[in-house]
């Protein structure tokens, strides 16, 4: 079994029809039993769901902070000619606490292997209002694919992220700056139908976000 929870939103958009409106509606499913030898199952039989509810309250905050409040990130391309490696750097505007009020999880059910639930979260009005201004303020929106190793547990969850993140940011730095860069920065605000799974034993992460530039640094000659 795998050991942390995998996303599953292919019903977001049926639930969220007005993008980045109102509350946050995404399902969510978690394996019920631990991966061997990646973590601990936590399995008892006063508590026959400890585990995969702890993975689910574990990524939940994750992924609402990067559709809520979103994501900095510094990119760096590689440049062989002039010797640089790359880097990527993500972090979140605002973290939010796995014990965070505000997070719901209602309706679950069990399917196979799995533990689905319905994740919510409400936005305060001063954060809904940024949120509609994204939608509204002419951000281009930019999509990614990325990996994680499935051993990492929810660290593989979280690279596989910062990785789509990453190739959103490299593909559309290619189609408007014709020399690579120094560095970019900005901050990234996960939207549309962000969809997750497991291929060849890594999780995979398919995002789409909209994109808030804040610095282009480019080389001197």
């Amino acid at each position: 079994m795998t050991a942390v929870c995998v996303l599953c939103a292919a019903a977001y958009m049926t639930a969220q029809p007005k993008e980045l409106s109102g509350r946050i509606h995404i399902p969510l499913w978690a394996h019920l039993e631990a991966y061997p030898g990646v973590e601990e199952d936590v399995y008892s039989e006063t508590a026959p769901f400890a585990y995969p509810v702890s993975r689910l309250r574990r990524t939940a905050p994750f992924i609402i902070e990067g559709m809520v409040y979103g994501w900095r990130f510094a990119y760096a391309p590689y440049d062989r000619a002039r010797g640089t490696e790359e880097y990527f750097e993500l972090e979140p505007v605002r973290s939010i606490a796995p014990e965070a009020a505000g997070i719901t999880y209602s309706k679950p059910w069990i399917e196979g292997s799995r533990l689905y639930c319905w994740v919510d979260f409400v936005p305060d009005p001063y954060t809904e209002k940024a949120r509609g201004q994204w939608a509204s303020g002419g951000y281009p929106k930019i999509h990614g694919r990325g990996a994680g190793s499935l051993f990492d547990g929810f660290d593989g969850i979280a690279a596989a992220c910062r990785n789509a993140a990453k190739d959103a940011v490299r593909e559309y730095m290619r189609t408007i700056e014709k020399n690579k860069p120094q560095e970019i920065t900005g901050t990234l605000l996960l939207t549309g139908s962000p969809q997750f799974g497991v291929e060849s034993g890594r999780y995979m992460a398919v995002l789409d976000f909209f994109l808030d530039v804040d610095t282009i640094k480019k080389y001197r000659y």
